[in-house]
């Protein structure tokens, strides 16, 4: 099994993972502050699932060429081992960007809190991976953080303390 075959459904099975453990933690909360997180956790569960089904089976049916099918071209397979290991190289490398901008999330709101940390990766996200000009960027951040002060007012939700307490 090639490395981007094995990185590719290895996400799908953790992704199913997170939002099971994320829709059986769900239903411990109050009926008011958890039906979302258990709604948007069994609707992603639902599609995670179906992910996985389609990539085992556009696997088994393509073998090779199922690296290539999200290029839109499964007919596209390099012909030399250098070409396939220059592409597998690439997705590894663009993986572990997004994987790195995932833990940046992570540690910003575990440093800043959900409010200000989301709106902090929000903006940096943009700026750099989405090339977005500083006014698109602060904008973006502006609407995350009155996107999570709504939701956090009506739905009533308990925010966990940031480490660092800025305000």
């Amino acid at each position: 099994m090639q490395l981007a075959v094995a990185l590719r459904l290895g996400l799908d099975l953790v992704l199913v993972l997170v939002l099971a453990a994320a829709a059986y933690a769900a239903l411990d909360w109050p009926m008011r502050s958890g039906i979302m997180p258990l709604t948007m956790s069994v609707f992603g569960l639902t599609l995670g699932l179906l992910n996985l089904v389609l990539d085992v089976r556009r696997w088994r049916n393509l073998g090779p060429a199922f690296v290539n099918v999200d290029r839109g071209d499964e007919r596209d397979v390099p012909d030399s081992a250098d070409a396939s290991a220059t592409m597998e190289s690439e997705d590894l490398k663009k993986g572990l960007r997004y994987l790195g901008w995932i833990f940046a999330f992570v540690v910003a709101v575990y440093l800043f809190g959900a409010l200000i940390g989301a709106a902090l990766f929000l903006a940096a996200y943009l700026r750099v991976e989405g090339r977005e000009s500083w006014v698109y960027s602060i904008a973006g951040a502006i609407a995350a953080a009155v996107a999570i002060t709504i939701l956090e007012r009506v739905l009533e939700l308990s925010l966990p303390d940031p480490l660092l307490s800025i305000f």
